[in-house]
């Protein structure tokens, strides 16, 4: 099979290899990290019984859903603030920035005021029965937890405005200060002073405080840059709230359910009593660390495909992705690829931009989902640009080639049949 090389692209990229690499690694050890402050208060808190793991653990199955709600509002304000960024337009890009602050302090205290006010019947009413000392561990956790949410919504905030315009390392480092203090707090104060739970709940308050001002240190100290931020511009702009909420909301939702879904198995356990709930607990949070790890994947690709899609570059978005998914191949087992190089042969094409690259090839085997309506639209796209001499094929296993043929003219019938082949064991 021949074909044409893809035309270059006209502008540099955006981001090279080494800067997503220099993006994406910083993400991987922040997110890690995030998961370890409610791993190392069950783990340290350990030492004062199963009542005390499991009401931490109930508590903190709460925080994550908490978390993972403000992290996804604040990845779409992360979206239209780099898309901003990629038009280089800094005045929008700052209105963005104001707004994400704006949404996540006011969501987060809202819910803290919630919590502070009904923490007994919100435990309650999520995990039913409870005995009378984990629900006594709870409620100290919980109450002080809830001092912490503001905070946790102005580093996600200041986090996610540094991913926006590239930069991983500054919510990295937030984290590992966060992740010092806390511990340190702990030993602190649950082994120093023997203060139990509440002391895991003051050393995780004062683990989050300490990393949004940090976060929120950088942003202010930010001179020139997209994200810099006075206070007067924390107010309530109309589209741009609109436009954050349009991804956010749905990120948002999405990340809940898992959570929520999570925090209803949790809820069936607590029948089994103080040691499941105490274990369960332990394994959702390492559970957790590898989910927020692959989930750092994700984040790093909203940056780049944010940026491309602003500079309206969106050809680089659709490769990207694909792209990455071919340097993964060489990773596989069993290995797809008899060599390994063979992956460089592999050229990246979309169904958008690069039809006219059909016409220099020799074969063409169509590979999509065995769905007659949706190969017809398909053969309907491609059909003008196969070359006169092309052997146009279908990868189908149970379709008519017959009725797969419909509508094409005489010529290109006549160079149509079916190629099957399967994947190996």
């Amino acid at each position: 099979m021949t074909a044409t090389k893809t035309p270059a692209f006209h502008k540099p990229p955006l981001f090279t290899r080494q800067q997503l690499i220099a993006l994406l690694l910083p993400l991987i050890a922040e997110q890690a990290l995030s998961v370890t402050i409610g791993l190392a208060d069950t783990l340290m808190v350990s030492s004062v019984g199963e009542a005390a793991v499991s009401g931490v653990s109930l508590v903190d199955s709460f925080n994550t859903l908490m978390i993972q709600i403000m992290s996804a509002l604040a990845t779409g304000g992360a979206v239209v603030t780099s898309q901003y960024i990629g038009r280089q337009e800094p005045k929008d890009a700052k209105n963005a920035a104001a707004q994400i602050l704006f949404i996540l302090s006011s969501f987060s205290l809202l819910v803290a005021a919630v919590v502070v006010a009904g923490r007994h019947a919100i435990l309650r009413g999520i995990f039913g029965s409870i005995d009378v000392d984990v629900m006594r561990y709870a409620e100290t956790y919980f109450l002080l937890s809830a001092l912490s949410y503001p905070f946790i919504g102005l580093y996600n905030a200041g986090a996610a405005l540094f991913r926006a315009q590239g930069n991983s390392k500054i919510s990295m480092l937030s984290s590992l200060v966060m992740n010092v203090v806390n511990i340190g707090g702990n030993a602190v104060l649950i082994y120093g002073f023997g203060m139990g739970v509440m002391g895991a709940a003051l050393a995780t308050v004062l683990s989050q405080v300490a990393s949004a001002v940090l976060t929120l240190r950088c942003i202010v100290g930010s001179q020139g840059m997209p994200w810099h931020i006075r206070a007067e511009k924390l107010r309530l702009h109309g589209d741009v709230f609109a436009a954050i909420c349009t991804i956010g909301v749905p990120a948002a939702a999405q990340s809940a359910m898992y959570n929520i879904s999570n925090m209803f198995i949790q809820s069936s356990m607590n029948s089994f009593g103080t040691s499941t709930i105490a274990a369960w607990g332990v394994y959702g949070k390492i559970d957790f660390l590898f989910w927020m790890t692959i989930n750092s994947l994700g984040i790093a690709i909203t940056t780049f495909a944010g940026q491309n899609f602003g500079a309206r570059q969106y050809d680089r978005v659709r490769r990207g992705i694909v792209l990455r998914a071919i340097e993964n191949l060489k990773k596989l087992s069993p290995a797809p690829l008899g060599n390994k190089d063979d992956a460089a042969l592999i050229q990246v094409a979309n169904y958008e931009d690069n039809l006219d690259l059909l016409a220099g090839c020799d074969l063409i085997i169509e590979a999509i989902a065995e769905r007659m309506d949706w190969k017809h639209d398909l053969y309907q796209k491609v059909a003008p640009h196969i070359g006169p001499n092309a052997i146009f094929a279908s990868n189908t296993s149970g379709l008519s080639i017959t009725k797969l043929a419909e509508g094409f003219d005489a010529d290109l019938k006549s160079r149509y049949c079916g190629v099957h082949f399967f994947n190996p064991p």
